[in-house]
């Protein structure tokens, strides 16, 4: 199981380059290499890449569904709209 700042690591290594992760989390984390070393340390991270393992920790928080709500006037589909009835 991961902890917060685990999960923020771990996410942020599997997104982007090590150095733009490291950078980012420099500003969340501020013991970015404690957590590092505990994610090594459980067979999550080798060399700042995730490993099979690290991807199965976070299979179960990848999102699998989505929907999107959009709302608005339709102002470019203005003509279109007053002859389009909706039921």
């Amino acid at each position: 199981m991961l902890n917060n700042k685990q999960f923020d690591v771990l996410v942020e290594l599997e997104r982007g380059t090590p150095v733009t992760a490291k950078e980012y989390l420099r500003m969340k984390t501020s013991n970015f290499y404690a957590v590092c070393n505990e994610l090594t340390e459980m067979e999550c991270l080798k060399n700042f890449t995730v490993t099979k393992t690290g991807y199965e920790l976070l299979e179960p928080y990848r999102v699998k569904r989505a929907v999107l709500l959009a709302a608005g006037t339709g102002n470019r589909m203005k003509p279109l709209t007053y002859s389009i009835v909706v039921r």
